[in-house]
């Protein structure tokens, strides 16, 4: 006699069976799979010229040519760091690359000033007004930041929407086009709409009766701001201005255009340009010159990946 034994019922509110460590490895696999093509194309168009760009800084190969795709030609190739010594002693390249941070970090503590209250009445008004504020602060992200360039020598030249206003209230006109104060607020203009739109979200998630607490024990707005909620949205707001400083370090068309070029305000990003596109360019020299904004770059993306988690831990709490 055979035994029937009876069904147990099924729960449609129990959790789906965990998954054999069989079964996530072959959909682990195809997933790669899947991305492969993908993953290939970033590293022949971000890992090769990257790592090439390495290579090249540290080399006394004057060419065009990426050693590491060339088997014979690296193995001629005479490894030095006098590149790297030129770029951080000769006067012309130390001023460029302190210029360039200067002015980046200015314009970053520029951007913390006037985009943090903003940021702040963005996220705890939520009115239709708030909604079209945001949208005109967003604008500058989705221009092309050629066009925003051309834009600001229009409002900075001798004859710009500036000076038209102040020769009509008699007061002194100021011809800031081609320096590096229209440098600095032309890059603030490019960062604060990116500084916003990371902050606002930040701002957003802070609970509202922690706010209201503070407001209830006499705390005004702006202490409310400064001792209840920056110390929560802290790891966001630094992961921004990190973002901001790598961002601006790296905006050739603002310095390009609104500076004027190297001859009036010396910027890294601009000076790597101007030598890629000359006769004798010093190829090796210009390489290093990139290598500092890549490391620039990498530094940035851990310490904001640090920074996200730490957000993230505070969120959870």
């Amino acid at each position: 006699m055979v035994a029937i034994q009876e069904a147990l019922p099924i729960d449609p509110a129990a959790p789906p069976a965990a998954a054999t460590p069989g079964a996530r490895k072959h959909r682990t696999l195809k997933a790669y799979a899947a991305l492969s093509p993908f993953l290939v194309l970033y590293g022949v168009l971000i890992v090769i010229p990257t790592l090439g760009l390495l290579v090249k800084s540290v080399s006394t190969n004057d060419s065009a040519d990426l050693e590491i795709l060339n088997p014979s030609l690296l193995a001629h190739t005479t490894f030095t760091l006098v590149n790297y010594q030129a770029l951080f002693t000769q006067s012309d390249n130390v001023q460029t690359i302190v210029t360039t941070i200067v002015i980046a970090l200015i314009a970053v503590a520029l951007t913390v000033i006037i985009g943090t209250p903003i940021s702040y009445q963005l996220a705890v008004d939520r009115a239709r007004l708030t909604g079209t504020t945001s949208w005109v602060l967003s604008l500058p992200i989705y221009m092309p930041t050629i066009v925003i360039a051309y834009a600001l020598v229009l409002l900075f030249g001798p004859n710009g929407i500036l000076n038209a206003a102040t020769s009509a209230l008699d007061l002194p006109t100021w011809n800031i086009s081609y320096t590096t104060i229209a440098v600095v607020l032309g890059t603030v203009y490019v960062l604060v709409p990116l500084y916003v739109r990371m902050l606002t979200a930040s701002f957003g998630k802070v609970p509202a009766d922690l706010m209201d607490a503070s407001k209830s024990l006499g705390a005004g707005e702006l202490r409310t701001l400064l001792k209840v909620v920056l110390p929560v949205v802290r790891p966001t707001m630094l992961a921004a201005v990190i973002l901001d400083f790598a961002f601006a370090v790296g905006m050739v068309e603002i310095a390009l255009i609104v500076g004027g070029g190297p001859l009036n305000v010396p910027y890294l990003p601009v000076d790597i340009l101007q030598r890629s596109t000359t006769f004798s360019p010093d190829i090796p020299l210009t390489a290093s010159m990139a290598v500092v904004l890549v490391v620039i770059a990498l530094i940035g993306q851990v310490l904001v990946g640090r920074l996200n988690k730490e957000a993230s831990s505070i969120a959870a709490r």
